[in-house]
């Protein structure tokens, strides 16, 4: 077999969900919402390309185009995950909506009242559902690991 030189960043969900759970407790609404959107990038990263270990052309390929397949954007990661299959339409929906509340948030930070109790509780009300989110993708993401993991050398 063909060894697929891929180092993906290690993280742990566990304490990644936790982190955010303590940010979003002592009140750091965006921290805890953008670590929220990350793990979610991180998981349809992985998802991608692990699952993409089922195609024989893929397993050919060198370090430096897996460093360039990291470097693929968010919105760019959800379409190739729905295409694959590995991201049902409605989980596509809810992580395309999670995205869209990310931008308005970030684009309009300078105009937010994080102070207002609607602005917060829409914040923590969407770090919920990214939590939700979260762990869907967990659930495809083991069970791609489960698959093809293994086919990876981490050197």
């Amino acid at each position: 077999m063909t060894k697929v030189y891929y180092n993906p960043e290690q993280f742990d969900e566990e304490k990644i969900r936790a982190n955010i759970l303590k940010e979003l407790k002592s009140g750091e609404l965006l921290t805890s919402f953008l670590l929220a959107h990350s793990l979610i990038e991180s998981y349809l990263l992985e998802i991608f390309i692990y699952s993409s270990m089922t195609y024989p052309k893929f397993r050919k390929l060198n370090k430096k185009v897996f460093s360039n397949l990291e470097r693929i954007g968010f919105s760019n990661l959800i379409h190739i995950n729905l295409i694959l299959g590995n991201v049902p339409f409605t989980l596509y929906k809810e992580i395309v909506d999670f995205n869209r509340k990310r931008n308005i948030f970030v684009h309009e930070l300078i105009s937010l009242d994080l102070n207002d109790r609607r602005t917060q509780d829409k914040i923590k009300k969407s770090v919920k559902r990214g939590l939700e989110i979260c762990q869907n993708l967990s659930v495809k993401y083991k069970k791609i690991l489960d698959t093809t993991g293994s086919s990876f050398s981490n050197r």
